[in-house]
């Protein structure tokens, strides 16, 4: 009888027990994030399904059995932070629309970043004054002369242009970084130098740049500081299709590498070794420039620092949730980065999913050691999937494999970066920095021999993405529910994500056109049942057409047509993508013969017409219904759109470059 009461008392508590521990930080987070998405959806038209994301995950971890007391103080957590995340990021807007006009200025600013482009240098500037006037924010500006470095302060003159909110994807990068301005410049007068720690970037910058190729500088200059801008292109997109691009972004992993190494070394110390470790990671994020996965692994290294010191196991969940309210609070328009959601998608995977997989290859008899690598790999990749998908148009086939040989060689690597650079600069004696070289050139032969163009690309997944991550929670040990539960959930989450991938690729009546839009031109994509044609405009370069359609399309286009007066230079474009024949208006000589041009004032194919009004405007008539196409005004509004038959309204995209009458 006491065994059986026991039992009963047992699950009795189970039945009590809330569906996940209640953590106030990961509610004010969840609170905060679910305002400022709220806000960008409403204003900066950045609407998707993962901004219903943070909304559900609070609908999941607030699952009874809490009880109505806590759910009631959950409730007002949230809509206090919720409120707070909205207007936080209004204030965002409004400091960023603040600052001189466009016009004329004679401009002074300190370099903080460079990037080299083809024939010409982009600096960022900060500390900006305009005709003698200081103003917030920062500069993209464009030159020449490729003997500046950072911490340099210059002034010249030039025209100055504003940037404006982000709307959808455009400008977010902008917002994010607070880039207000943009100019080019020609001649400048250097003023000196400032910045105690752009100056040591510099240096840093030049002393690659004498021991070692271009190549292995540019790598060792991203590996140590997180600016991967130096890459190549080609190198740039090797690491990022290998699925290794986090190594060179100063994440977690370099700062917990530092933080852990001056920890053993200050063993001693004891209960105080904390102290100068994180000192020590201080002090390399602020050499990085305090970018958002710096500062969010320097948070969570202080709040474990903080855990340590009180005799408390560390909580990951906690800890990131106090990461993202600070950095959030003080810098809403992160949300928007990239850097912000791949960082925090990594660590949150890590935090929910890595113990549920970890478990699971224990089932399997797999080795401890294998079981703690691939657990938290695929946790880090089922989070970083649907965003890298989103954000890059692909995903990594290989980041499994190139991680698992990386990543227990990074510590060594970047300590013995971090020690020969510093022993470099003290004593003036580079001969000490032929260790790394070797080892980086080591990696960049690996990658040399790896062909990592085998990627995942070719579609959009639309609400799939949130789908992904919703599902993920919910199925976590964190979560709990009983087994029944969890695989009727599993099973409805395959089937809605597949409804959701289906929903956003296939075209099964009316049309669907896809309006994309760059700094340097812009297209549209045509899909009915029947046909698939692409829209481009000859400003537009090849490598974000191939962007664009890693995002949205991965089959064979029927048809590529050329709209613009740079006729030739738009069939160039076109040559080189995956289409059946290439269209265009006026007959001009290519020189192409593996591709078929056909030139002509009406093009149809299959249930798609195109009738040109002039070289760069044309008439799209498909299923009965007109679409007027004009690259020469304003850009094309990323958007996608949905058609069905004999519509006889209008819609006009608010900049009216894409009609649909």
């Amino acid at each position: 009888m006491g065994a059986e009461k026991q039992v009963k008392t047992e699950r009795g508590t189970d039945d009590k027990t809330p569906r996940i521990n209640f953590r106030f930080f990961l509610f004010c987070a969840l609170g905060l994030i679910a305002g400022i998405s709220l806000y960008c959806a409403v204003r900066l038209h950045r609407f998707t399904f993962y901004t219903f994301v943070p909304f559900v995950l609070l609908f999941i971890f607030a699952l009874r059995p809490f009880g109505w007391k806590r759910i009631v103080a959950i409730m007002i957590t949230v809509f206090v932070c919720l409120s707070a995340g909205v207007g936080l990021t209004h204030l965002a807007c409004e400091r960023y629309r603040s600052g001189v006009p466009e016009g004329d200025y004679e401009v002074t600013g300190t370099v903080e970043t460079i990037a080299f482009g083809n024939n010409f240098q982009v600096y960022t500037f900060k500390n900006l004054s305009f005709n003698g006037v200081s103003s917030g924010g920062k500069m993209t500006a464009y030159g020449s002369d490729d003997l500046l470095r950072p911490g340099d302060v210059v002034t010249f003159s030039a025209s100055v242009l504003r940037k404006d909110l982000p709307r959808g994807n455009q400008n977010a990068y902008a917002f994010a970084k607070d880039i207000r301005y943009e100019t080019a410049f020609g001649e400048y007068e250097k003023k000196g130098e400032k910045g105690a720690l752009l100056i040591l970037n510099a240096k840093i910058y030049d002393l690659f740049q004498s021991v070692m190729t271009r190549d292995e500088a540019s790598v060792a200059y991203a590996l140590l500081t997180g600016n991967s801008s130096f890459l190549d292109e080609e190198l740039a997109d090797t690491v990022r299709q290998g699925g290794i691009a986090h190594v060179f972004a100063v994440s977690g992993l370099h700062i917990g590498i530092v933080y852990a190494a001056v920890l053993l070394v200050c063993r001693p110390l004891k209960r105080f070794a904390p102290l100068p470790a994180l000192a020590a990671a201080v002090c390399y994020a602020a050499l990085c420039a305090f970018t958002v996965s710096s500062v969010r692994a320097l948070i969570m290294c202080a709040v474990l620092s903080a855990y340590r010191a009180a005799g408390r196991k560390n909580d990951l969940l906690t800890s990131l949730s106090v990461a993202a309210l600070l950095i959030l609070s003080a810098a809403p328009a992160q949300y928007l980065s990239a850097g912000f959601t791949l960082s925090f998608a990594a660590v949150l995977g890590l935090a929910l999913f890595s113990h549920t997989l970890f478990a699971l290859f224990r089932k399997l008899k797999f080795p401890v050691f294998l079981a703690n690598y691939l657990g938290a790999s695929l946790a880090v990749q089922l989070f970083t999937f649907p965003l890298l998908m989103q954000l890059f148009g692909y995903a990594s086939l290989w980041a499994l494999l190139l991680n698992f040989i990386l990543l227990p060689c990074l510590p060594v690597l970047l300590l013995c970066l971090v020690l020969c650079t510093l022993f470099a600069l003290i004593t003036t004696w580079t001969g000490i920095m032929a260790v790394p070289v070797g080892l980086i050139s080591l990696f960049l032969l690996i990658l040399s021999v790896i062909d990592v163009s085998w990627v995942i690309s070719g579609f959009a997944l639309g609400a799939g993405g949130a789908v992904i991550i919703t599902s993920c929670v919910l199925l976590t040990q964190r979560v709990r529910m009983k087994l029944l539960a969890k695989t009727i959930a599993a099973v409805c989450a395959c089937c809605l994500f597949a409804f959701a991938v289906a929903a956003e690729n296939v075209v099964l009546t009316g049309c669907r056109l896809t309006a994309y839009s760059t700094t340097s031109g812009d297209l549209v994509l045509v899909r009915t049942p029947h046909a698939t044609a692409l829209v481009l405009d000859g400003d537009i370069s090849l490598r974000a057409c191939n962007d664009f359609l890693n995002r949205h399309y991965g089959g064979t286009l029927d048809a590529v047509i050329c709209l613009s007066d740079a006729e030739l230079d738009a069939i160039n474009v076109a040559a080189f993508l995956n289409a059946e024949a290439v269209y265009a208006k006026e007959k001009i000589p290519t020189g192409f013969q593996e591709i078929e041009v056909l030139f002509s004032d009406e093009i149809t194919v299959g249930d798609i017409s195109l009738r040109y009004e002039k070289r760069d405007k044309a008439v799209l008539f498909v299923q009965g219904i007109a679409v007027e196409i004009d690259f020469e005004n304003p850009p094309v509004f990323a958007c996608d759109l949905f058609l069905g038959k004999g519509g006889s309204s209008e819609y006009i995209l608010k900049n009216g470059t894409v009609k649909i009458r």
